[in-house]
């Protein structure tokens, strides 16, 4: 048992990955692949515990080994577990799946490193433990692409078999876009649209019927084959007939004067495009000639619009009946707002401070934009977000306004939250650091600013009362982290 009070959550996250690689492979069928999972369990006091997949015995897996054999005897309740893959959810019986061991034990919260694609497992885990409340958090970003690197093999084989499985699966358990829409026809897709994404994802027109089905786009009813919500939605000649909803409302303000309104609709394939286009035109530019060849600058870097629109069109909530999504530019600011809170257990916090890990609500229509090179299926796109306080840029803010996650880009940081409240260029600087790196120390400060130890607590301390950021811990091992006053809480799945 280990203890060490200035450890903080991603040295835990570390140490879990670390006790990953010590993983022990068992021996199983030809061609099957079990994970590398490592684990910590973390008491109250500090100290902690790790195990790592076959450590004390061939195929235990890391949360039973903690759990069940290291910490037997102890009342666990109230701490907190560091897996680098999500617990599993059904074993064969006697067996327990890891998730209902967890929640037996009364562990307050999971950090889970990466979600597991394996058909028995694919989010049940996670569901489960919010359903049993327990909180349940992702790794960063970066640290879950590590996971998954060291964990490739595996990853390629568990979602091959979910692919199989998926196959079997009773439709009732279907979301409404993954149903077969039986008044429409094959025919009321564009024809060239489809065939361009069967082209890039190296599709032959052999395989052509049975990738669609696989992907959810299409279906056989009573013999016949026809489009999927899915289908319509993104290569769909005319989907607001169905799904009147799937829209992106843009408004352009001028002087506080509605200017112009558009409705862009289509296929989401052609959406992404049409929005962009839109926006280039209206977006205030002027001409750089700083270098032999003059180019138009955009007042606002069009990436960093590009990713935050393209995001909202692929991981909105489908099934929020009249909700489109609305976008709009102003003499201040540009704003989105797209319908539904994250999927959980991704959190506001997490898309506040643009570090959110890799985690779809739309894992087909993220896949086929993916395939058209609209999106980045593992998050990078967030880093244009992230340097915008290079540019000389505030960090977009997140709120909430039911039904709505709204992202605001200010134009200039006069037009942000926080300064609008009252902060010094040094606070709002920090309060930003704090928001890209949570949690923090106070010697993080002290480097970022260049200050002694006096200087960073007053400015932390300004943060704090002003409610943006809250510490927790105590002594040396005091963190900082934003408050959900403005960034939002956990919040579990309905």
């Amino acid at each position: 048992m280990a203890k060490d009070k200035k450890l903080g959550h991603k040295d835990f996250m570390r140490i879990s990955i670390e006790e990953m690689k010590k993983s022990v492979q068992e021996e199983r069928k030809a061609g099957e692949i079990s994970p590398k999972v490592g684990a910590v369990l973390v008491r109250p006091d500090g100290s902690y515990t790790t195990a790592h997949r076959g450590e004390l015995r061939d195929g235990d897996h890391a949360e039973y080994t903690l759990i069940e054999r290291k910490c037997i005897n102890e009342n666990l309740e109230g701490c907190i577990i560091y897996s680098t893959l999500e617990p599993c959810f059904d074993r064969t019986p006697p067996k327990l799946g890891c998730c209902k061991r967890i929640a037996k034990a009364r562990i307050k919260k999971v950090y889970v490193g990466t979600g597991d694609p394996f058909p028995s497992v694919n989010g049940k885990g996670v569901k489960y433990l919010l359903d049993h409340g327990i909180e349940v958090e992702f790794y960063p970003k970066e640290l879950q692409k590590e996971i998954e690197l060291l964990n490739a093999d595996f990853i390629a084989f568990a979602e091959n078999k979910r692919k199989e499985e998926e196959q079997k699966v009773n439709n009732d358990y279907k979301m409404e876009t993954e149903r077969v829409v039986s008044k429409a026809n094959m025919q009321a897709l564009d024809e060239k649209l489809m065939n361009r994404f069967l082209k890039v994802a190296n599709v032959s027109d052999s395989e052509k019927t049975g990738f669609l089905i696989d992907m959810e786009l299409a279906d056989n009813d009573n013999g016949t084959l026809k489009p999927t919500g899915l289908g319509l939605l993104l290569f769909g000649k005319r989907p607001q007939s169905l799904y009147p909803n799937a829209v992106v409302k843009a408004t352009w303000k001028k002087d506080g004067q509605v200017k112009q309104v558009q409705t862009i609709e289509g296929p989401l394939l052609k959406q992404t495009k049409q929005l962009f286009d839109w926006f280039k035109e209206l977006i205030p530019s002027h001409i750089d000639r700083s270098d032999v060849e003059r180019g138009k600058v955009y007042d606002y870097p069009l990436d960093v619009v590009r990713e935050l629109s393209i995001n909202a069109i692929v991981h909105r909530d489908y099934e929020l009946k009249g909700a489109p999504v609305y976008f709009e530019i102003n003499d201040d600011a540009i704003l989105i707002k797209s319908p539904g809170l994250p999927e959980p257990p991704l959190t506001l916090r997490q898309i506040s401070s643009f570090s959110a890990p890799s985690y779809s609500r739309n894992p087909v229509i993220m896949y086929v934009l993916d395939k058209f090179d609209q999106v980045e299926q593992r998050g990078l796109g967030f880093e244009t977000v992230r340097a915008l306080p290079e540019k000389g840029l505030p960090l977009p803010e997140v709120t909430y306004e039911e039904p709505y996650v709204v992202i605001t880009m200010p134009f200039k940081a006069k037009t942000t939250t926080t300064a609008q409240i009252g902060l010094t260029a040094e606070e709002q600087k920090t309060y930003e650091y704090i928001r890209i790196n949570e949690p923090v120390t106070r010697s993080d400060i002290e480097t970022l600013l260049g200050v002694d130890n006096k200087k960073a607590v007053r400015t932390l301390n300004k943060l704090i009362s002003k409610g943006l950021i809250m510490s927790e811990g105590r002594s040396r091992g005091v963190t900082y982290s934003v408050s959900g006053q403005l960034s939002g809480q956990s919040v579990s799945k309905k």
